[in-house]
């Protein structure tokens, strides 16, 4: 989704939210996703910080 952007803040707002009901789907408790790095900011590759969602 990065490919060719350029932004000040991640913009791959579509896999956070794949990636949230995958493992939701997957454990059946929700997690909370963040992109961190996105290559429209610059960085080699997007990478994603998944915790578990304090209860």
């Amino acid at each position: 989704e990065s490919e060719g952007v350029h932004s000040e803040k991640p913009v791959c707002n579509i896999y956070v939210g794949m990636i949230e009901y995958s493992i939701e789907w997957i454990t059946g408790h929700h997690h909370d996703v963040k992109e961190i790095e996105c290559r429209a900011m610059g960085h080699p590759a997007d990478v994603f910080r998944i915790s578990k969602q304090k209860e």
